[in-house]
């Protein structure tokens, strides 16, 4: 894995701890973009999410865990609107994930 990627991965698993209660959400716009930028380094979701979900486990309380949650659900694009899917513009990984695959 590239220097650039592992950076990427340091700051995105890093955010949950920085959480207050006023900057949850440009917190995951942060986060969302730290996504994007993975895709466009040439990871799939499938890597991305195992990673995270990693990060999500050892994560110390509720609020973190909820903020890493839900850029899981970006990740497999189990979001309700369709601008915000970074890797398949169809949801396929959300249903592979919620069928046991």
């Amino acid at each position: 894995m590239s220097r650039k990627v592992e950076l990427i991965f340091h700051e995105l698993e890093h955010l949950p701890l920085q959480l207050n209660d006023q900057n949850y959400h440009p917190l995951l716009k942060q986060g969302y973009n730290y996504l994007v930028l993975l895709r466009d380094s040439g990871l799939d979701e499938q890597r991305v999410y195992k990673r995270l979900v990693a990060r999500h486990q050892n994560l110390a309380n509720e609020k973190q865990q909820d903020f890493m949650a839900e850029l899981l659900d970006c990740v497999c694009g189990f979001v309700g609107n369709q601008n915000y899917y970074i890797w398949r513009q169809d949801g396929a990984f959300a249903r592979e994930l919620k069928n046991g695959g």
